[in-house]
């Protein structure tokens, strides 16, 4: 269900037509969309633009050129920059609605949307009775209370000695290896 809401890569998502028309009007978005966009726009705040989701045209840029090995113009990049933005976006907490300032401002979740669906499914299997559990979503990782007689949930990194032990903690994770 929130992959359906939050995937910038299936068309029909809650997340692609909001992008589509929430310059046009103010735009109702669902509960978990709204705690999202509105938790994405407070780091936002709170980290000065460093975590920002309106970071799509940029990404869109980097995409292309994963794909094409082709290098984007300078004018191509700094047209996208106009687009980036968290301050160029409005939400509406009575109406829990969103609004985009300029035209072409698009949201990418990938930042917090996996993590905030970890977090959800946390909530479901300790709702369902499962004190100790870990939930693994394509590198983001939510670990609830530790496992019986150990401090925590240990977390090896791949390819290092390096590993971390999480209790009621997220942690998510970027990158290949090869």
């Amino acid at each position: 269900k929130l992959d359906e809401i939050m995937s910038d890569y299936q068309a029909r998502s809650e997340l692609n037509q909001l992008n589509q028309s929430a310059f046009h009007h103010d735009t109702r978005i669902s509960h978990d969309l709204y705690v999202v966009v509105d938790k994405s726009l407070s780091l936002s705040r709170q980290t000065d633009g460093l975590f920002d989701i309106t970071i799509k045209p940029l990404v869109q840029i980097w995409r292309n050129t994963r794909k094409s090995g082709q290098t984007a113009r300078p004018s191509e990049i700094e047209r996208a920059r106009e687009m980036v933005g968290f301050r160029k976006v409005l939400l509406n907490s009575k109406t829990q609605s969103i609004r985009f300032l300029k035209d072409g401002i698009t949201l990418d979740l990938g930042g917090i949307g996996k993590g905030y669906a970890c977090q959800e499914a946390i909530k479901e299997v300790t709702r369902a009775g499962i004190a100790s559990a870990m939930v693994e979503g394509g590198g983001d990782l939510y670990c609830s209370k530790a496992p019986p007689s150990s401090k925590g949930w240990v977390i090896a990194m791949e390819g290092t000695s390096d590993k971390v032990t999480l209790v009621d903690r997220a942690m998510s994770t970027s990158g290949s290896t090869v």
